[in-house]
């Protein structure tokens, strides 16, 4: 980052990032990606970055903290007390959560953890599994920032996604004390989002108003992602699709089950093509059990998760990743394909389609066009044309999610929130809000 483009005029600022996800998770991926980048680059943005993972993630630096918050005596009682009440007779009897089930108003002392910590700024990251309550949160007494990859903060909604339950009594009322709860202890909010999807949601939030929203997918390390030579488009006449997710019940909302389908559309419609092979390569949680409808006869490869070298060679052999998801928020593996330059393909309306910018470097799977019609589009491009999106997609994700890119936004976005002035002053981009 040359000097020109540093953040001047603001003190270095401690941040630590907080987060919670299984271990391979997709939140614990984007947490340390989002930690990587502000560490390499924060002597240029002015920052000095930590990150807290409260379980399941390995060490990798010694600025990255483990374990679950210390929990006094008192919240443990508390928290026995309360997870007893919403298991209750519900649980018992019909082996489902009672109407009191939700995670949001118990406290874990994470709050008094972090303020042990003495950041500056919090980067609260995907949360779950009672990790912090909203209370805590709205006490902490330290500016905020969000890196939120689905609706929680952002909605009415006790639900991380719109479709994990049903709109049964119980949600209803669960929905109600956690709009609540949010309203009475959120005030002022940076949030930063992966998708205008989400971003649509957060301006109609109930919250809007306290809302400062900014838009940036998470950032990877381009110069390792783009090492190697990949194999050109539809090599000897093979046709080498891919489809992974990480995340163990993410199957539906990635859309798992559309995948045996369009495979199928491509293989039927290339009936005529007789020279023509068809590879399907599934990796992280997705599986052949997960993928149903796949034509018996093809070749199928369920790799498991991948270390990141191999992920890499595996993108620089695809044609194609699909990424059907009903509702997501510009996936990790869309910006490592695309930094490989394997096409992606994404539906419209996802969030997934974002730096896909319309299909001048991807292809976007518009709403209303059966998986045949696809399938007939996908079938059609000519190894030039295939060329062009790829070295497009390259492009743009080098010209736009490099860690050096995000690392300098992420600065200037925060102290035009912090300190309006001094981003006045630069000219620097300030957060809706």
């Amino acid at each position: 980052m040359d000097e020109g483009r540093q953040v001047t005029g603001s003190k270095k600022r401690k941040l630590l990032i907080v987060a919670w996800s299984n271990a391979g998770g997709g939140a614990a991926g984007a947490s340390s990606r989002i930690f990587e980048a502000l560490l390499r680059h924060g002597e240029d943005c002015a920052l000095d970055v930590k990150l807290w993972t409260m379980t399941g993630h390995q060490a990798f630096t010694e600025r990255h903290l483990l374990g679950q918050p210390r929990k006094s005596n008192a919240h443990r009682l508390i928290e026995r007390w309360v997870w007893f009440l919403r298991r209750g007779p519900g649980h018992v009897l019909f082996r489902r959560p009672s109407f009191l089930a939700t995670t949001a108003d118990i406290p874990t002392g994470a709050g008094k953890t972090i303020r042990e910590l003495k950041p500056d700024v919090v980067n609260l990251h995907w949360l779950g599994n009672r990790t912090i309550s909203i209370q805590e949160i709205g006490r902490l007494g330290i500016p905020t920032v969000w890196t939120l990859s689905d609706e929680w903060l952002v909605s009415s909604s006790a639900l991380h996604y719109a479709f994990d339950n049903g709109s049964t009594r119980r949600q209803r009322l669960v929905d109600v004390w956690v709009s609540f709860l949010k309203r009475a202890y959120f005030s002022r909010l940076f949030v930063i989002v992966k998708s205008e999807r989400l971003a649509s949601t957060a301006r109609s939030s109930p919250l809007a108003s306290r809302i400062y929203l900014a838009v940036m997918p998470n950032p990877i390390d381009v110069d390792f992602w783009g090492v190697g030579a990949r194999r050109e488009f539809r090599a000897d006449d093979t046709v080498h699709v891919g489809f992974g997710y990480s995340g163990r019940q993410a199957g539906f909302r990635k859309g798992a089950d559309f995948v045996g389908p369009l495979f199928s559309s491509l293989v039927g419609g290339s009936a005529n093509k007789n020279s023509w092979r068809f590879k399907l390569s599934l990796f992280g949680d997705a599986s052949i059990d997960t993928v149903p409808n796949i034509p018996a006869g093809t070749e199928v490869s369920a790799l498991g998760a991948l270390e990141p070298g191999a992920l890499r060679e595996l993108y620089k052999d695809l044609d194609f990743l699909l990424v059907p998801s009903r509702l997501d928020n510009t996936p990790n593996i869309v910006i490592e394909a695309m930094a490989t330059g394997a096409i992606v393909v994404a539906r419209q309306g996802s969030g997934a389609e974002d730096l896909l910018e319309g299909g001048r470097n991807g292809v976007v799977w518009a709403a209303g066009e059966s998986v045949d019609q696809l399938a007939g589009r996908l079938l059609s491009l000519e190894p030039k044309q295939g060329a062009e999106l790829q070295s497009l997609a390259v492009l743009k994700v080098r010209a736009s999610c490099s860690e050096a890119t995000y690392a300098l936004k992420f600065a200037r976005l925060l102290e035009g929130v912090l300190r309006p002035e001094v981003a006045e002053a630069h000219g620097w981009e300030v957060p809706c809000g």
